[in-house]
């Protein structure tokens, strides 16, 4: 089953804890406090953080599910200005039977992308960590 997670909480932008390989790494602006306008005015800002619009739960792979198989996949991706994934790429990954419906998932991300000085940026080298997990 494939579900669109858009009523998840966005990951903070930012460094996840170390070890932990969660969330979003996001290069865009230098580290510190910053509110965030979740208003419809918010969109017009002259400057904007990356914002995940759509995410993808991937497809369990059916012979990894069989057999009970958990694990995860690093993929890292840019997102282009129309807010589009690109660049997919596998960095690692528990099991390689897992990498492809990452990669089918990522494509599928939605973003708004970053805006400096009220101009859409690519926002290159995002990370992001899919996890294959049984459902209890």
């Amino acid at each position: 089953d494939k579900k669109t997670l858009s009523e998840a909480p966005v990951p903070p932008i930012g460094r996840a804890p170390s070890g932990t390989g969660e969330g979003f790494y996001i290069p865009v602006r230098p580290a510190g406090p910053r509110e965030v306008d979740t208003t419809l005015e918010g969109l017009s800002d002259p400057d904007s953080p990356l914002i995940s619009i759509v995410r993808v739960e991937p497809t369990y792979p059916a012979n990894q599910q069989a057999r009970g198989v958990e694990g995860w996949v690093d993929v890292r991706f840019d997102v282009m200005t129309n807010g589009l994934v690109a660049n997919i790429e596998v960095t690692r990954s528990s099991h390689k039977a897992f990498e492809k419906a990452a990669i089918k998932a990522a494509q599928r991300f939605r973003f708004k992308a970053p805006v400096v000085d009220g101009v859409p940026q690519v926002a290159t080298g995002i990370d992001y960590r899919f996890r294959f997990k049984m459902k209890d």
